[in-house]
């Protein structure tokens, strides 16, 4: 059996269309990732080239020590924690303890 080639120009109701723009986007990204790649070796060479050029002038500091202390980091979406603390308080029978409410949210968040 041959397999059906994907083409933008076919009327069918093989879902054809959507599955040639599907590729063509997929192959679009893939090419933009590799063009990151590219770009971030760039970067990294001129930091190194930036730190040899401090190493000549003497800089005694760490460069590293200018850097974010830590990058933020994303837990929870929007909303995500408002939604998670509404239900857990929906879901009590009774008036909850800190430790008792602290688990049950944790627990509806990690499932």
């Amino acid at each position: 059996m041959e397999k059906k080639r994907y083409n933008a120009r076919s009327k069918s109701v093989d879902h054809s269309v959507t599955i040639n723009g599907l590729l063509t986007r997929r192959a679009v990204l893939f090419k933009e990732t590799i063009g990151l790649h590219k770009r971030l070796r760039e970067i990294k060479k001129d930091v190194a080239a930036i730190d040899r050029i401090l190493e000549i002038f003497d800089y005694d500091g760490d460069a590293d020590d200018l850097m974010p202390q830590r990058l933020h980091e994303t837990i929870f979406r929007r909303g995500e924690v408002v939604r998670l603390v509404f239900k857990e308080l929906r879901r009590a029978q009774n008036p909850l303890t800190t430790r008792q409410y602290y688990d049950g949210f944790f627990n509806a968040a990690l499932y």
